[in-house]
């Protein structure tokens, strides 16, 4: 993923919560990983995009439907 020189307030526990919330949901850590790393990327990379006061965080409202979306192909190997 390529740099995006922003910073937003609460994506670290944007973070955790995605996180949990994927491990109490069954995914395994490799997976619940990889769907929280790719949401919270999501989420900077479309409010980076937009004017938007970032001391707000990201727009986590409008992004909460893309946790049921199928991941893309990852970079780790299920061994």
């Amino acid at each position: 993923m390529d740099y995006i020189p922003a910073d937003f307030p609460g994506t670290g526990d944007c973070f955790n919560g995605v996180l949990t919330g994927a491990l109490l949901q069954g995914d395994s850590l490799p997976i619940a990983l990889d769907r929280t790393v790719h949401f919270i990327s999501y989420g900077v990379r479309a409010t980076y995009g937009n004017r938007y006061n970032k001391n707000r965080g990201i727009l986590l409202e409008r992004l909460l439907g893309r946790l049921i979306y199928p991941l893309p192909v990852s970079s780790y190997e299920i061994i």
